[in-house]
């Protein structure tokens, strides 16, 4: 089988920018996610992950910056999410780091609340302001 193809998705003011780079080992999703149709933005990642998932890396991990989510935006992550729930069933490590700023209490307990929902380890990691 070749090489899968990055899938790299550029953010803009209400998007975030996502890349899924299984040759280097680099997943990311960061910046703001409120698209309009949070599930037809997320669907080619969930898809990427999901032909990913047929033969992942020995470990992955996903590292998840968000300044700001909607509703519709997690429910497309936790979505997402799944499918790394997914791949750790089948044995594989998969870790989510989820980066938030030090003040902002709702992106951390929107972590924790995935948290309770996916079963993947997550790592919360804080951001101090510049």
């Amino acid at each position: 089988m070749n090489a899968m193809e990055p899938l790299v998705i550029i953010g803009s003011n209400e998007c975030p920018t996502i890349i899924m780079d299984k040759g280097k080992g680099l997943f990311e999703i960061h910046g703001q996610s409120l698209p309009e149709e949070a599930i037809s933005f997320y669907s080619p990642v969930i898809d990427w992950l999901e032909t990913y998932a047929s033969d992942p890396n020995p470990q992955t991990v996903l590292s998840v910056q968000l300044d700001y989510c909607n509703s519709s935006s997690t429910k497309a992550l936790a979505d997402l999410f799944e499918v790394l729930e997914e791949i750790a069933g089948k044995g594989h490590p998969v870790e989510i780091i989820w980066h938030y700023m030090e003040d902002d209490d709702d992106m951390l307990d929107m972590g924790k609340e995935l948290e309770e929902i996916i079963k993947v380890p997550f790592t919360f990691k804080v951001m101090k302001p510049n």
